[in-house]
This record gives C-alpha cells, structure tokens and sequence, in this order.
C-alpha cells in the first residue's frame, strides 16, 4: 500500500502546481494586463487635489509623474513637471498628447497644448540670470499666453485650432503653477470624441512629448551664453518631491525620458523633446 500511495501523492504535488500556473496564464490572458484605472469626480482646474500619488508614473531622468485615468465619459490626463529647466521648455516650446488606439507611438488622436511660442522677454525675465522671482515671472508670462489649442485625429467637427476655454468639443485643457513650483497640467477628452470606442482597445498607448526649443543660432564673435538660454539648474533640492510613491520606476514603457538621459546636461536637454510613453486599458 505504501509503494502505491507515495507515488500517488508525488503525482498530485506534481500536478497541482501545473494546473495551479496554467489557470494563472489563462487569467492573465482573459484580464487587463495593462495598467486600468477608473477614477470619477476629477475636476479640470490645474490641482492636483484628486490625483492620489498613487495613480502617478514616475520619469525620473525629467522629474515629471504623469498618470493617464478615466470614468464611464471621458479620459483624464494630469501631468506634474518639477524641474524649472522642463517647465520653460514645455511653456515656451509647447506640449503634445498623442493617443493610438492600436498600443503603438503612433501620432493619431492628439492635442497640442500649450502652443509654442515666440514671445522672448529677455534676461531682464531672469531667463538667462537664473535669478528665480524672474524665473517665476516669466513662467507667469508664458501661462498668459497659453490660451489655444490644436486638435488632431478625433471625429470630424472636433479638430482644428481650438479655444481651451469656450470650445464646444468638450475637450478640457489647462496648465497652471502652484504654490509650491509645481507646474500642474490636465485634460479631460470625452470618449465619444474618438473615432473608435477606446473601450474596445487592449492596449491604449498615451504619449506626453514636451517640445524641445530650437537651438539658437551664434553670431559670429558670439559666446555660447550670449546666444540662448541659460541653465537653471533648476528644480533643486527635489529629491522625494517627485520620487516614491506611484507605479514605480521604469516598469511602464516609456518611464525613463527619450530625450534626456542620465548625464547629459539640462541645457542641452532643453534642445531635445522630453517624450513619455504609456499602455493601458480603459477601466469599466
């Protein structure tokens, strides 16, 4: 009898564990593999009050958390910018949100906001002295401008040069700077905007691009601080500002900055689009 039930006993152990990872395979499968957040009650008004940190990506390389949820209407989007240097270049050289519904980077829903720029009030705006009430000042000056934006790719009717104000599409954008530095961005874009049901999509790609500037062109006896913008350094003494917290470091495609990797130097990221990329489901 013993010979017969260790055998027995050893098959099941066996077994259990096959079975066990292939209902975890199938569930895997049949489920949402990607991240699906469904968040009501979100207001468009440049706070982040009802954004819990625990809804944020993290890109660390740029200081920016982004998180991308939404409700049984609308996609929202909040982005949270710390760093001076990415502050000015996404407020002068603008910011695009793409959506592809096939999960790939591709350019087929988006918004352009804010708009690029042109305005330059010079160094008496403390662009180039670093001096951070004019930091701050020219910031101001640029939200004053931000006042457009452009739709692309949604169902016909909806695209084109926009307000962000009185528009009847019910797309909602709007960027603001809080107490604390913060530079606070939001959208909402209703569902029934998209060509096709987001619902339906598995995954959804989400993709923030911040504009890099145009590099400034140096005129002959002309030094390399004379000709563009000065480097900041800002955003000091971050540190866990921006980090802990959220859906972790670089588990989601995209988390780490296309544009600025480790050891380049923030004037010369201010030349190179800062671009995140996000895959998700639409929660139910």
């Amino acid at each position: 009898m013993k010979r017969i039930f260790i055998p027995v006993v050893l098959t099941a152990l066996m077994v259990i564990p096959i079975i066990a990872w292939s209902h975890s395979v199938s569930k895997k499968e049949k489920g949402k593999k990607y991240p699906s957040i469904y968040r009501s009650h979100i207001i468009i008004d440049g706070k982040a009050n009802e954004w819990a940190d625990s809804l944020f990506f993290l890109n660390p390389d740029a200081k920016i958390r982004y998180a991308v949820v939404n409700d049984s209407n609308n996609l929202y989007l909040c982005l949270k910018v710390f760093d001076d240097n990415q502050q000015i270049k996404l407020l002068r050289g603008g910011m695009e949100v793409w959506i592809d519904p096939a999960g790939k980077k591709t350019e087929v829903c988006g918004i352009r906001y804010p708009l690029s720029t042109t305005l330059n009030p010079g160094s008496k705006m403390g662009e180039r002295s670093g001096d951070p009430n004019g930091i701050k000042q020219l910031k101001l000056l640029f939200l004053l401008q931000a006042k457009d934006m452009e739709l692309t790719g949604f169902k016909d009717g909806i695209n084109g040069l926009l307000s962000n104000v009185t528009n009847r599409t019910g797309v909602q954008t709007v960027i603001k700077l809080d107490s604390t530095n913060i530079l606070i961005y939001e959208a909402k874009i209703p569902l029934s905007d998209f060509k096709s049901d987001l619902t339906k999509a598995e995954p959804l790609s989400v993709g923030f691009i911040i504009k890099g500037l145009e590099q400034p062109k140096m005129q002959e006896g002309e030094n390399s601080h004379e000709s563009g913008m000065e480097n900041h350094e800002g955003g000091g003494g971050m540190g866990g500002r921006y980090g802990g917290g959220g859906h972790g470091h670089g588990h989601q495609e995209g988390n780490r900055d296309e544009g600025g990797e480790p050891g380049k130097s923030p004037r010369q990221g201010m030349f190179e689009d800062t671009s995140m990329w996000l895959k998700l489901s639409i929660a139910h």
